[in-house]
């Protein structure tokens, strides 16, 4: 497990039952809808994903959209940015 998100919401039983999601595509990481545990989907590579970048670079960032939603009528949602540093 790499992070387990949390969030609350004021309404009681279903309602308040909160959805987690990564907006943006990757198969490096998966995110639980359920529980909010972000986890590896597969190894790191660093000189992979190093190779498009310049030379001798120490550490890489990657960054992924979050967002968690509520299950009331209407329902909300709210997003933030992830960032992984890879060292």
């Amino acid at each position: 497990v790499l992070e387990k998100f949390s969030a609350t919401d004021c309404d009681t039983g279903f309602n308040g039952e909160m959805e987690y999601r990564l907006l943006n595509v990757t198969d490096l990481v998966i995110i639980d809808s359920k529980t909010g545990e972000m986890k590896l989907n597969q190894s790191i590579d660093f000189e992979t994903l190093n190779q498009h970048r310049q030379k001798n670079v120490t550490s890489i960032d990657l960054e992924f959209l979050l967002e968690v939603r509520d299950h009331g009528h209407p329902s909300l949602a709210s997003q933030t940015k992830v960032i992984l540093r890879i060292n």
